[in-house]
């Protein structure tokens, strides 16, 4: 999704673009699957498009040098460490601009770390085992993932807080812009769903995902359960993944339901009915995606302030409804329910800033005028 969004970017802007992805052996899918795909999206219509499994880092540089050599583009646009990696292996008269959200292992730390408060016996035991590989994981991005940021031209954060600590620690200026998307038709509908519904998204098996659930559970949940048993609202899971078992208590929850993973036309038909997307993710880990996919829907969020960390321009009130106290989330749900005007005034006030700072052609022109004039200043 966010490759598409900058591959039509930048051709809106009139560049030729192409997507080179180095896959995972056991991810790899048969090349007619990607013709298919390449059809569906009109990828042709914006540029091209090379993937091939991954092999090695001197094989796979070898391949992107060629694919360099002949395509000569003048920004070589990397998406995340290993990218960069490879990049910085080849020769060649271009500017390479690298990008990143966190580092690789600060989204197992985080995930661990909730597990243990909030995780069973068993639980906590597993993450005391895995304790030795995350700090394998920690020592390898030190030593040898952050020596290939500090080669690129341009370096940019999508998460405003590992931005500042990333220059810090290698003493050199960055650049920070939230996570682009394309702007789309606003998903908007006059007929919302009986009860009132507050949507999650995103597979619940993941970091942001499951803690948002627990999150939900421990310190929202008591302060909403009449509501929802009395069928004031409801809130709708959506995403695939399996639930853990010591959540999966909120399945017998009245108005609690996991609808598992949707389509993409059924996803539209639920931001369009819905009163506001949750995200009581309490972590302060990266970019929050699904906050801007919401924000240029016109979705109203509301949204725990950890996520403030990574989405620097969040502001209660003003384009989200934020807090970290669960009794006050719960609150806030139940007043964006049943006031339509600061529902109205929210999604207006996120849907501009969308599209004023956050969208694909934003981005596109950010990218190229730092391309011209790498910064000189550092994120405060």
């Amino acid at each position: 999704m966010i490759g598409l969004s900058l591959m039509r970017a930048f051709a809106k802007a009139g560049w030729d673009t192409g997507f080179a992805g180095f896959v995972k052996p056991e991810r790899w899918i048969a090349p007619e699957i990607v013709a298919g795909d390449m059809a569906e999206v009109d990828l042709k219509e914006v540029g091209g498009l090379w993937l091939s499994p991954r092999v090695s880092m001197d094989a796979d540089a070898a391949s992107l040098a060629k694919l360099i050599a002949e395509w000569k583009p003048d920004i070589v646009y990397c998406y995340g460490f290993e990218a960069a990696a490879l990049a910085n292996r080849v020769d060649g008269d271009f500017t390479k601009v690298a990008t990143f959200y966190d580092p690789p292992h600060a989204s197992a730390f985080f995930k661990r770390r909730v597990e243990l408060q909030y995780g069973s016996p068993k639980v906590r035991l597993n993450i005391l085992r895995r304790l030795p590989d995350l700090m394998r994981r920690w020592r390898r991005h030190f030593r040898q993932e952050l020596p290939e940021l500090a080669k690129t031209d341009v370096l940019i954060s999508h998460s405003y807080n590992h931005g500042v600590l990333y220059q810090k620690r290698l003493k050199r200026p960055l650049l920070y812009f939230p996570n682009p998307l394309e702007p789309v038709v606003q998903a908007v509908s006059d007929e919302q769903r009986t009860p009132p519904a507050f949507l999650m998204a995103g597979a619940i098996n993941t970091t942001v995902s499951l803690t948002g659930l627990y999150f939900l559970a421990r310190k929202v949940l008591p302060h909403l359960r009449k509501d929802l048993e009395d069928g004031k609202l409801q809130i709708r899971v959506i995403g695939g993944g399996e639930l853990r078992s010591d959540l999966a208590f909120l399945k017998e929850v009245p108005n609690i339901h996991f609808l598992g993973f949707i389509s993409h036309e059924a996803l539209m038909e639920e931001y369009a009915r819905a009163v506001a997307l949750l995200v009581p993710t309490p972590i302060r880990l990266g970019f929050r995606t699904r906050i801007v996919d919401a924000f240029r829907h016109g979705l109203p969020t509301i949204v725990h302030s950890a996520n403030r960390a990574g989405f620097h321009e969040l502001e209660n009130r003003r384009n989200t409804m934020m807090s970290a106290d669960g009794a006050t989330l719960a609150a806030m749900m139940r007043e964006l329910r049943d006031d339509r005007g600061l529902r109205d005034r929210i999604a207006v006030t996120a849907l501009q800033e969308f599209h004023e700072r956050y969208s694909a052609d934003v981005f596109c022109k950010f990218v190229i005028d730092a391309c011209a004039e790498p910064p000189k200043d550092f994120l405060r």
